[in-house]
């Protein structure tokens, strides 16, 4: 590089050692604040026996199981690195007594599996198996793993086919599906005899059903939407699954264009399909991935599934013949993770109702109930996995990191399963308060204000926003979704606030968590960067308050918030003094030529697209910016970030940049050693870039 002021700094975990607690000034390390464990992945043996999770303790992943009355947990797993091999994809047998999972992650963009380790000779994506009474055990290279009801066998996917294989003799392993398209989600019939799947061909998919005994595979009701994911009933005898139509209103840059749906539920034998529901509207029901979006059976032949009929995301019930839609969740607030019962007949499920910067766990029986609240109060719960009678969520609050705790569902009383972080500085913490702020358009957005009540006169301030965009930050520990990424930024966002700073975390439009209209809000993104205006509200915001010094209020944030990080910093050089953006996208014709290459992009739309793009306004940038990202990301390219280094050090009089490429690192930034490099580079570049005469001083 050329410019004498850009600074390049390549990231390795022991450049910059772990900085230490130091108590007694009042300012908590982001060492302490990451040690507190990471939780995933509760999931619920059918029969309600046993319950699992992932532990995540300082990048070193492990499986517990919880059995037992009480229950008791422990670990099945006795891995000792932190080597960023994410678990995932929990699956029980029935009885609970077999338990599959995956270890690794999916192949990247160039088709190599992430190795943020940088081992010699790379990394595998491989299923575990465990049976009771024994360690986990490597089963095979595999993917998306699914017991048998009998807990012998094990279905999965490996090399684009269907396997099938006994769980205790994995080198005997058989492809017994091997069609055409993406094959994903194959789930075993009850009675064991049949494999249902699905295969996703691009502009449209299909369920199909293997059978076992004649080696044959039937297509359900093929049709020209895209169908996914399968259910079976209870007996076995039908099938219900969600089908996607074509759909002509499609705007080129939409992310998410509004959307019709539909369920059907097939005869499993004859293949004699009806459609049980149709949305009369574009309104379907919104979830973050297929995982949160199932189809499921409930008591007295009900289907459950959310919808956004009335703009926010509630669940219904359906008779599986076909029928009227009935609401299980209120109106004006946000359901989501529906999971029924062993029984089926009681649905529990996250919400914000009543409180819609927290989540707390909902009940309700199916049908007819009327919905219950089992976590009241000021805590952040997520989860939950069903048993019978208690659940495990993962309960959190404003001071507290998440543990998995036991929740009576007929009292409410709650005990933890997992201790929590040691000597954790929680009276060192501070609880953010609730606050609305209003956009030059009128738009009212919802942010969380972290401050040291004990810091007196005008302190610099920093403006987080989040990712997704479809995310939401809470007034508490956020749940861990996706990948522990929220976590690592509410640490943060504390660590901040115990050095004195003021931070402000901005739930801006387009986030999820206030309804359709907010996530679907128009110009969004590279449609016109309307969210953008929330950014610029919070700042003004900021400098209208007197404890706040104007001149030195920063922006950060992660992937769509490194976005919208360096476009505050390009846009308006008056209100923000310096930046931390985090793999950000910085071109979005870049990015959606990258998405798909072969659509012909209409010209107009590229030009929106860039004018909603930091690269746009880059003649405005003065303030110097901390630039991060992994290279072996997917979904950001690490191109976005040096292209936009390289237009930063062309110009006329360029401002101070600061790198820190993470080498091998993928988007949700897998090892623990990662997240300390980057986020106390970020913690030491606010110290540097915001440090001033009128600075008060942090004690307490």
């Amino acid at each position: 590089m050329k410019n004498a002021r850009f600074v390049l700094l390549v990231a390795v975990a022991f450049i910059w050692p772990p900085v230490r607690s130091h108590a007694s000034e009042g300012v908590v390390s982001l060492e302490v604040l990451l040690s507190a464990p990471l939780y995933s992945s509760i999931t619920a043996a059918p029969d309600g026996s046993r319950f699992a999770w992932v532990e995540n303790r300082r990048g070193v992943r492990n499986v517990w199981v919880a059995s037992g009355e009480p229950l008791a947990a422990a670990p099945i797993t006795r891995f000792n690195q932190d080597d960023g091999q994410d678990i995932s994809q929990l699956s029980f047998s029935p009885a609970g007594n077999v338990l599959a999972f995956v270890r690794g992650s999916a192949p990247s963009f160039d088709s190599i599996a992430p190795d943020p380790a940088s081992t010699a000779f790379g990394a595998k994506v491989e299923i575990w198996v465990w049976h009771a009474g024994s360690d986990a055990a490597a089963f095979g290279v595999g993917t998306a793993p699914d017991v048998s009801p009998d807990g012998k066998r094990l279905a999965f996917l490996r090399e684009g086919k269907i396997f099938i294989s006994s769980t205790r003799e994995p080198e005997k392993a058989t492809a017994v599906v091997a069609v055409r398209g993406k094959l994903h989600s194959p789930r075993w019939s009850p009675d064991g005899g049949k494999v249902a799947f699905v295969s996703d061909r691009g502009d449209h998919g299909l369920v199909g059903i293997y059978t076992i005994d004649t080696k044959s595979v039937a297509w359900i009701a093929p049709g020209f939407g895209s169908d996914r994911a399968p259910a079976w009933s209870p007996d076995g005898a039908r099938i219900a699954f969600l089908r996607m139509p074509p759909d002509p209103v499609k705007s080129t840059l939409d992310p998410e264009p509004p959307a019709r749906f539909e369920i059907w539920v097939a005869d499993a034998n004859t293949g004699k399909a009806h459609a049980a529901f149709r949305s009369a509207d574009r309104t379907a029901g919104h979830a973050q991935d297929e995982e949160l979006w199932p189809v499921q059976w409930a008591a007295e032949d009900l289907l459950v599934f959310p919808w956004e009929h009335d703009n926010w995301s509630r669940l219904y019930a359906v008779p599986a013949k076909g029928g009227q839609a009935t609401p299980l969740s209120p109106s004006r607030c946000e359901a989501r993770t529906p999971r029924l019962s062993g029984t089926g007949d009681r649905l529990f499920y996250v919400a914000n109702c009543g409180d819609l910067d927290r989540s707390h766990v909902w009940s309700v029986q199916v049908p007819g109930g009327k919905p219950r609240i089992l976590t009241p109060g000021a805590g952040i719960e997520s989860g939950p996995a069903a048993g019978i009678r208690q659940v495990v969520i993962l309960a959190a609050t404003a001071r507290q990191a998440g543990v998995p705790t036991v929740l009576d569902s007929e009292t409410g009383v709650t005990r933890p399963l997992m201790p929590g972080a040691a000597e954790w500085p929680a009276s060192l913490l501070v609880d953010p308060e609730p606050v609305a702020i209003r956009a030059r358009d009128g738009v009212e957005i919802h942010a969380q204000l972290f401050h040291r009540s004990d810091v007196s006169g005008r302190r610099p301030a920093v403006i987080y926003v989040h990712g997704g965009p479809a995310r939401q930050m809470l007034l508490g520990w956020p749940p861990y979704a996706p990948g522990g990424y929220y976590h690592r930024a509410y640490a943060m966002n504390q660590h901040l606030a115990s050095k004195g700073h003021l931070v402000l975390s901005v739930n801006f439009r387009s986030g999820t968590g206030y309804g359709r209209a907010f996530r679907l809000a128009p110009g969004r993104g590279p449609q016109g960067a309307a969210e953008y205006q929330d950014v610029a509200a919070a700042a003004r915001y900021l400098r209208g308050r007197s404890d706040v010094d104007p001149s030195r209020i920063a922006v950060w944030g992660g992937s769509y918030g490194g976005y919208l990080t360096a476009l505050a910093l390009a846009r308006d050089p008056a209100l923000f003094a310096a930046g931390v953006d985090i793999h950000g996208v910085h071109d979005w014709s870049a990015a959606l030529r990258t998405e798909e290459p072969d659509r012909a992009w209409n010209a107009a739309d590229m030009r929106l697209a860039v004018a909603s793009s930091p690269i746009f306004s880059l003649g405005r940038w003065q303030a110097p910016v901390l630039i991060v990202h992994g290279d072996h990301d997917a979904r950001v390219r690490f191109s976005q970030s040096l292209d936009l280094v390289q237009r930063l050090e062309t110009l006329p009089h360029p401002p101070d940049v600061e790198t820190l490429l993470v080498p091998d690192e993928v988007h949700l930034f897998l090892r623990y050693s990662s997240w300390i490099s980057i986020l106390e580079r970020a913690s030491d570049f606010f110290d540097r870039r915001l440090r001033g005469p009128t600075h008060a001083a942090a004690s307490r």
